[in-house]
């Protein structure tokens, strides 16, 4: 317990955790928070501007998050119920934790959990010309928390329709959101407008009668989080616009002020942070942006917009963009020289409609009316139902966690459940933990494969738990099994809220552990609280696996019974699991169900017929037969026993070769006995390699040598491109999928029986029939759907 308590980041969650748990509701208190308490602004500062002077909630409480007392401005320094708290501070956590109300134009922390009876507005902070949620390219799942707050909030508000579509599919939670979406036009909007602001920053600036105001604000570049501040550039531009007759002002994205309030002489400045960026625009006659949303926002004005992107090309290569400028009918300037030609076309200045194209798309609701319009939908419940998100379809929602996307058997069967799986009956969600796949390239290239098939959900940050559920949470005894109810009660409410964290009310009818083995996940799908059915895969046998392999297993085993169904991938490692398992571990016999993987046909034949390149093609030498086996590298594949079957089969036919595709911890192993047998020249361990088909199409028979799988994934691959196969009769399969020898020859598991197996291939006494995958896959669809729709 003391080790846990003197970590940082375990602490703070504590102390959340605390106050999230015992912490009663305040009902009439709305906590703001905007950019993560660096500003008082945007769309939560206009409604919170509104609010004050609105007689129903004279009695309520305003709790802003600021970094420092001072960026408010002196009007509200005195204000009796207002609270600014610090975020991260205690009582940031407290009423974050107790608020009835909550806006936010950004995310909460990774840790923050909306609870039963709060309401949470997230408004966002701009129209996106630069791409947002899966089609971020700067890192890998970038979006993940925004996708997580989005999934916490009860409402959303958006400028226009475009927006609503890109917060909800481009962060993929348009099939299970449960909240409401609203598009009402941006408060902050209003603000363009607001008099007083305007006469107090023209005091401010010093802004002559008649003398015309330009704003440069550009976007930041680089990583959300890492930004970077082009200082040379931005002041360089500056400098020259200095000499041409405007009042200059320059505002940097909040990303960028870390960089700004660091520079000693800070020129034509206007990033106060008490100065809201939208209230500048009321005194703003000429704006010049690049890919910042502030142009969207300036567009009702009709007053001039210069698109400065010296950049272009390369930020939509590296950023992405929604759509072209042009496409807009906008255009660009890449040099400081074409923005100073447009600034001197008076023609171009004084232009009125230039944007009138866009407003329907843009800004259909910029009106001085959309804070009235936030405010009613938040509050009071009360919009215009046209302009409400409605779900394009009413599919069953399906939430697989496949793992982190290994090349391995239960990918490739996962991949092949995703591309036949019926796409307008079932919406597929796909939770990953980001960390698991980025790193390694070829998970990435795998996870790429089926990204745009599915909704991707990202695991982000880690359990909130009190210090007593941390100590019996990791503790061995207690983690494998409890030994009481109050400690089952403690584990149960630990995982549930960990689900809430996760995914808020997002709406699931089924939760499908796809992989099996991952611990937290196994536990987070057991323990998870919703009306929704809970499926387990059993890729082998389970209880096999723990005893050799992996003995963390058995606290799995404990918690089977909290799934509907036990799905494994074949009948006799089904049998086998419901022996082994349901009587030891208390669970229901009619939860095993056997549900063999599908074939993913399609992809498969098209791949093999991909040319190999020239490094592929020098190990198939013409009269040679070539014997093909695709499988890691590990124990249960048993490449050490094909390997000196082969090795006895190469003397007596010399024109033969063996080719082991796969990688894993056994490699050093397996080259050591190659060149001990002397066979360098006649076995080739190729390694993992991303399309294995044109290999497995160009060889002569594929043999099986393992001692056990679950199902044997790659059999069906052989077969469907019908390839002869020499297979062992491995535990859980061999004789089920090869239909007791229909579609290929099943030698006895040893060394011996194997090298009669390859002797009888060279001898012509193994041959292939045609596999009806169709069938097949039809069959297998059919059987997993009564498990899904629990037919």
């Amino acid at each position: 317990m003391t080790k846990a308590l003197k970590n940082r980041n375990f602490n703070f969650k504590a102390r959340y955790n605390h106050f999230y748990e015992n912490e009663p509701i305040r009902e009439k208190t709305i906590l703001y928070e905007v950019f993560h308490g660096r500003l008082m602004s945007c769309n939560p500062y206009a409604i919170f501007k509104a609010l004050l002077k609105d007689e129903r909630f004279k009695d309520f409480t305003h709790i802003w998050v600021l970094e420092d007392s001072k960026f408010l401005q002196d009007e509200y320094k005195r204000l009796k119920n207002l609270i600014v708290v610090k975020r991260g501070s205690d009582n940031y956590l407290r009423y974050l934790a107790s608020a009835k109300y909550l806006i936010n134009n950004t995310t909460f922390g990774e840790y923050f959990i909306r609870k039963q009876g709060q309401f949470y507005l997230n408004t966002w902070h701009g129209t996106p010309l630069k791409c947002l949620g899966k089609h971020i390219k700067t890192s890998f799942m970038e979006h993940a928390n925004s996708q997580r707050n989005f999934l916490q909030t009860t409402h959303i508000v958006n400028p226009n329709e475009f927006t609503q579509n890109v917060i909800l599919k481009d962060y993929d939670i348009a099939d299970i959101y449960s909240g409401k979406s609203l598009v009402s036009g941006y408060a902050r909007n209003d603000l363009n407008y607001d008099e007083v602001a305007k006469q107090r920053l023209k005091q401010r600036f010093n802004i002559k009668e008649g003398e015309r105001v330009l704003l440069y604000a550009p976007t930041f570049r680089g990583h959300f989080g890492e930004a970077n501040f082009e200082y040379e550039i931005i002041t360089k531009l500056l400098k020259e616009l200095a000499v041409m007759p405007f009042k200059i002002l320059f505002k940097g994205h909040y990303e960028t002020l870390k960089y700004i309030e660091k520079i000693g002489s800070r020129i034509y400045d206007a990033n106060d942070r008490d100065i809201d960026t939208n209230e500048l625009l009321s005194i703003v006659d000429i704006l010049i942006t690049d890919y910042s949303s502030i142009a969207f926002d300036f567009m009702c004005m009709d007053k001039s917009i210069i698109y400065y992107c010296y950049d272009y090309e390369e930020y939509k290569k590296e950023r992405g963009v929604y759509f072209d400028l042009k496409d807009l009918g906008l255009s660009y300037c890449k040099s400081i020289e074409e923005v100073k030609v447009l600034l001197s076309d008076e023609g171009f200045l004084n232009k009125k409609g230039k944007y009138a194209h866009l407003k329907e798309k843009f800004f259909p609701l910029d009106d001085k009316n959309a804070t009235k319009r936030v405010i009613d939908f938040f509050f009071f419940d009360e919009f215009d139902e046209s302009r409400l998100y409605k779900k394009e379809h009413n599919k069953i929602n399906l939430l697989f966690f496949e793992g982190p996307f290994m090349p391995n058997g239960i990918t490739s069967a996962f991949k092949s459940l995703v591309n036949i799986i019926d796409k307008e009956k079932y919406s597929i969600n796909v939770l990953i933990e980001p960390g698991g796949i980025d790193a390694f390239a070829e998970r990435k290239a795998i996870f790429n494969e089926i990204k745009d098939k599915c909704n991707v959900l990202c695991k982000t940050g880690a359990l909130n738990l009190s210090v007593e559920e941390e100590f019996l949470l990791t503790h061995v005894e207690f983690s494998i099994k409890r030994t009481n109810e109050l400690q089952e009660q403690a584990f149960k409410k630990a995982y549930e809220r960990e689900f809430k964290r996760n995914f808020g009310d997002a709406n699931f009818n089924v939760l499908i552990q796809y992989d099996g083995y991952t611990r937290l996940l196994n536990l987070l799908f057991a323990y998870a609280k919703g009306d929704f059915k809970k499926i387990i895969y059993l890729h082998n046998n389970m209880l096999g696996e723990c005893q050799k392999r992996f003995p963390y297993l058995e606290m799995t085993f404990n918690i089977y019974d909290k799934y509907d169904f036990l799905l494994s991938v074949s009948k006799d490692t089904n049998e086998l699991n419901l022996k082994d398992l349901s009587e030891i571990y208390n669970i229901q016999k009619d939860k095993f169900k056997p549900a063999p993987n599908f074939i993913n046909a399609d992809e498969i034949l098209a791949k093999s017929k991909l040319d190999l390149d020239k490094k592929g093609l020098k190990y198939f030498k013409q009269g040679f037969q070539i014997f093909i086996n695709i499988a890691r590298l590990s124990i249960e594949k048993d490449q050490a026993k094909l390997i000196r079957a082969f090795c006895n089969i190469h003397k007596k036919y010399p024109k033969t070769r063996l080719l082991i595709l796969g990688d894993g911890p056994l490699k050093p192993d397996l080259t050591r006995l190659i060149k001990e047998l002397r066979l360098k020249n006649s076995v080739f361990l190729l390694g993992y390699i991303a399309n294995p088909y044109p290999y497995l199409k160009k060889s002569s028979c594929f043999v099986m040598s393992s001692l056990h799988e679950g199902q044997g994934v790659v059999l069906h691959e052989a077969m469907l491109l019908n390839i002869p196969i020499v297979s062992v009769d491995y535990e859980f399969g061999a004789t089920e999928v090869l239909e007791n020898g229909k579609y290929g020859l099943i030698t006895q598991n040893n060394q011996q029986a194997l090298e009669d197996g390859l002797e009888a291939f060279l001898k012509g006494e193994v041959k292939q029939v045609e596999f009806n995958y169709q069938a097949y896959n039809e069959r297998a669809l059919k059987n997993l759907e009564r498990f899904i729709d629990n037919e």
